[in-house]
C-alpha cells in the first residue's frame, strides 16, 4: 500500500471518528459565552455606586446557573439560584465591610427582578460604612466552572461607567482611585486564551496554515487577521450591528470546512479528472450547500441566508484554492474568522451597554491579545514546519488529504450538532 493510499484510508477513519472526537468541543461551540445563547461562561453585574450605597444587578443565563446544582441533580429553582447569588458577591470600603439591606416587602436581601427570556436577574443593595476605598467582589461560579467571567458595569457618583471584569483569579476590584478597574493586559489575555483553548478557533488557523506554502501566504493570513479584528472593532464601536451568536458559531463551523476541502484540494494538486467527475462534484457540493441553507432556514431567515452566501463564497474559494492559487486568497478566511472573533466579543458585552469610551480600550485590547496568539501560533508551526522541511516533503500531500478531511469531519459534526440542539 502506497503512502497515498494509506492516507485516504486514514481520512475515511478520521471522517468516521469527527463525532466522539468532536463532542466535547461541540459542546462548547453550541453553548458560547453570551446570553442569548445560553453560555456557561459569561455572566454580568452592574454596579452604581452612589455615596455610601452600592447598588448591585446580577444577569446570569440560566444555563450558566445550571452548574450550581451538583452533578446529577436537576437544575437550581429559581430562589435557589437566588441564596447562591446572595453568597457570591461582596464589598468592602475603608471602614470595613459593606453589608446587605433588607429590602423589605418580603423580599429579604436579594430581590429577585422579573425574567428576562434566558436569564436570571437579581438586584442587592449593600450600605458602607465608608465612602472611601471602596472593593467590589464577586467568586461567581469561578469554582464550578474555571472559565466563566463577570463582566461588571460601574459607575461611581453619577461619572462615567466603566468595565471591569471578574474571573477565576481576579475576583475583586477597586471602585475607584488610579487603580480603579481592570487593566486592559488582562482583556488581552483573555482573548488569547479564548484562541488557545477553543478547539474551533484552533480549527480555523490549523486549516489556514495547512494552506500556506510559503512565507508570502503566512504574511497574507497575518495581514486578513489584522484587518478582519481591525474591522470588528469599527462595526462595534459604530453600533452598526450586533453578532448573533449562533450566526457567528455556524460561520466558524462551516469555514472549518471550507478550509479542510480547500487543504485536500489543495494537496492533491492537479489530478485530472474526468468530466463526469467534475459534474458530480459540483451537484454533490451544490446540494450539500442547499441541504445546509434548508436546515439553517429553520432556525432563522438570517442564519438561513448566512449559510447560503458563504456556501456559496467558499465554491468561489474552492475553485481558486488550487496549488496556483493567488497570494492573496488566504487573506479572506484569516479575516473573516477575526472579524467574527471580535464581533462575538463586542456582543458578549451588548447586554451592559456601555458607551464607546469604555467598550473601546477593552475590545482593542482583546483583540490585540487574540491576533497576538494566532500570529505567534501561525509563525511557530511555519518555522517548525520550515525547519524539518525536508523530512516531510515526501509526505507532504498525504497528510494535507488528511488532515484536511479530519477539519471536515470535525466542522460538518460541529454544525449538524448546533441545527439539532
Amino acid at each position: 500500500m502506497s503512502i497515498r493510499e494509506l492516507a485516504r484510508v486514514v481520512s475515511v477513519v478520521l471522517l468516521v471518528l469527527a463525532a466522539p472526537l468532536g463532542a466535547h468541543a461541540a459542546e462548547k461551540s453550541v453553548a458560547l459565552a453570551t446570553p442569548h445563547s445560553g453560555s456557561r461562561q459569561v455572566s454580568y453585574s452592574t454596579w452604581v455606586i452612589e455615596g455610601s450605597t452600592i447598588r448591585l444587578r446580577v444577569m446570569l443565563p440560566k444555563a450558566a446557573a445550571d452548574a450550581i446544582a451538583e452533578p446529577g441533580k436537576p437544575p437550581p429553582r429559581i430562589n435557589e439560584v437566588a441564596d447562591y447569588v446572595h453568597a457570591q458577591f461582596t464589598a468592602r470600603s475603608a471602614g470595613g465591610a459593606c453589608k446587605l439591606i433588607d429590602q423589605g416587602e418580603g423580599f429579604g436581601e436579594v430581590y429577585t427582578m422579573a425574567l428576562t427570556p434566558g436569564i436570571y436577574r437579581y438586584e442587592l443593595i449593600f450600605n458602607c460604612p465608608s465612602t472611601e476605598g471602596v472593593t467590589l467582589g464577586d467568586s461567581l461560579l469561578f469554582l464550578r466552572v474555571p472559565t466563566h467571567v463577570n463582566y461588571a458595569r460601574v459607575q461611581v457618583n453619577g461619572g462615567n461607567p466603566w468595565l471591569g471584569m471578574f474571573d477565576r483569579t481576579h475576583q475583586t476590584l477597586q471602585a475607584a482611585g488610579s487603580k480603579a478597574g481592570t487593566p486592559p493586559a488582562l482583556f488581552a489575555r483573555q482573548g488569547a486564551l479564548k484562541l488557545v483553548r477553543d478547539l474551533d478557533r484552533l480549527c480555523v488557523l490549523a486549516g489556514l496554515l495547512l494552506l500556506a506554502m510559503a512565507w508570502e501566504d503566512l504574511a497574507a493570513i497575518v495581514a486578513g487577521l489584522v484587518v478582519g479584528y481591525a474591522l470588528s472593532l469599527v462595526a462595534a464601536l459604530a453600533r452598526v450591528a450586533v453578532l448573533d451568536p449562533a450566526i457567528g458559531e455556524g460561520a466558524v463551523m462551516l469555514l472549518i470546512v471550507l478550509l479542510g476541502g480547500a487543504a485536500i484540494r489543495s494537496h492533491v494538486g492537479g489530478l485530472p479528472l474526468s468530466r463526469r467527475a467534475r459534474i458530480g462534484t459540483a451537484i454533490t457540493l451544490g446540494l450539500v450547500i442547499a441541504a445546509a441553507t434548508g436546515a439553517a432556514f429553520l432556525k432563522g431567515a438570517t442564519l438561513g441566508l448566512t449559510v447560503g452566501g458563504l456556501g456559496l463564497a467558499g465554491l468561489a474559494f474552492l475553485w481558486l484554492a488550487g496549488p496556483q492559487r493567488p497570494r492573496w486568497l488566504l487573506a479572506a478566511p484569516a479575516g473573516l474568522f477575526a472579524f467574527i472573533s471580535g464581533m462575538s466579543q463586542a456582543s458578549d458585552l451588548d447586554l451592559l451597554r456601555l458607551p464607546g469610551r469604555a467598550l473601546g480600550p477593552v475590545l482593542a485590547a482583546h483583540d490585540l491579545g487574540a491576533a497576538g496568539a494566532a500570529v505567534a501560533i501561525a509563525t511557530a508551526a511555519s518555522i517548525l514546519v520550515w525547519l524539518g522541511f525536508r523530512k516531510l516533503l515526501p509526505l507532504r500531500n498525504p497528510l494535507g488529504e488528511t488532515a484536511g478531511a479530519g477539519l471536515i469531519g470535525l466542522g460538518v459534526f460541529w454544525f449538524v450538532t448546533a441545527l439539532v440542539s
